[in-house]
C-alpha cells in the first residue's frame, strides 16, 4: 500500500522551511496524513540551494522547497538551539514557558502538538541526535536530578524515543515505521546534526573554489577556499 506523507524539512537556528504535501487522488477528506518533520540544526537560510546559494548543495532540501511551500518570511522564535525547538513543538513563546535556558526540560504541564496528535490517534516518535528539551544530555550531575524529580518527560509525551546521532536516524526511522501499527496515522520526527559543528572529515572531497574569478589566486587561495567550503557544508550524504 502506497504510504503517504506530509512533510516538513525545517532547518534552525535561523529557520527555513519546506513544506512538501502528497496526495493520492483517491483520498478522501477523512483521510489523516502521515507527518514527517526532519531538522536540520543551526542551518541557516542562505545557506540552502533552493534560497539562491550555487556553492552549497542540498538537493533533498531543495526537493522539498520545489514539490511543497518555501516560506520568505519565516522565522524563529528565539535565535538559540532549545528555545526555538520548544517554540516548535507548542507553537508557544519560549519566555512564556520557562525555555530560556539552553539546558531547560520542557515543563511537563506544557502541552506539544504530537501529544495532541497522538491524543487523536496518531502514533508518535522522534529519533536521530539529542532533541534538546529534556535537558542537557551531557552533563551527570544534571542527568541524576532530572530523573530524580522526573524532569525528563518526552518518553510519557511520544510513543516511540531514541536519541543517537545523525548516522542513526535512519534505522531508527525503519524502526519506528515497523513498529507503527497499520491502522493508525503516524508524527515522526528526525532530527540530524548537520550542518551543525564539528562537520564531518573529507564530505567533500575536492570542494569547489569559492574564490574563483577573484584576487586570491593560486595554492594558498585554493587552501582558503577549501576550508571556506567545509566551514559552510550544509548537504552530508545521509541527508
Amino acid at each position: 500500500m502506497k504510504t503517504h506523507f506530509t512533510m516538513l524539512a525545517a532547518v534552525t537556528v535561523f529557520v527555513a522551511a519546506g513544506l512538501a504535501v502528497t496526495a493520492s487522488a483517491a483520498d478522501t477528506p477523512t483521510r489523516r496524513p502521515n507527518i514527517l518533520l526532519v531538522l536540520s540544526d543551526d542551518h541557516s537560510m542562505p545557506h540552502l540551494g533552493c534560497y539562491g546559494n550555487h556553492d552549497i548543495k542540498t538537493p533533498n532540501l531543495d526537493r522539498f522547497a520545489a514539490e511543497g511551500m518555501r516560506f520568505d518570511r519565516a522565522y524563529v522564535a528565539c535565535p538559540q538551539c532549545v528555545p526555538s525547538r520548544a517554540a516548535f513543538m507548542t507553537g508557544r513563546s519560549p519566555v512564556g514557558i520557562q525555555m530560556t535556558r539552553f539546558s531547560a526540560p520542557l515543563p511537563a504541564e506544557v502541552i506539544t502538538f504530537p501529544e495532541l496528535l497522538r491524543g487523536k490517534g496518531y502514533f508518535t516518535g522522534i529519533c536521530g541526535r539529542i532533541f534538546h528539551l529534556d535537558g542537557s544530555p551531557s552533563s551527570s550531575p544534571s542527568q541524576r536530578v532530572l530523573e530524580k524529580y522526573g524532569l525528563k518527560t518526552f518518553a510519557k509525551r511520544v510513543d516511540f524515543i531514541r536519541v543517537s546521532n545523525q548516522r542513526q536516524a535512519l534505522p531508527e526511522m525503519r524502526e519506528f515505521l515497523d513498529q507503527a501499527p497499520k491502522d493508525k496515522p503516524f508524527f515522526l520526527w528526525v532530527n540530524f546534526n548537520d550542518p551543525h559543528r564539528p562537520l564531518d572529515r573529507n564530505a567533500i572531497p575536492q570542494p569547489r573554489s569559492l574564490l574563483e574569478g577573484t584576487p586570491i589566486a593560486g595554492q594558498a587561495g585554493q587552501a582558503v577556499a577549501g576550508d571556506i567550503a567545509h566551514l559552510f557544508l550544509a548537504d552530508a550524504p545521509d541527508v
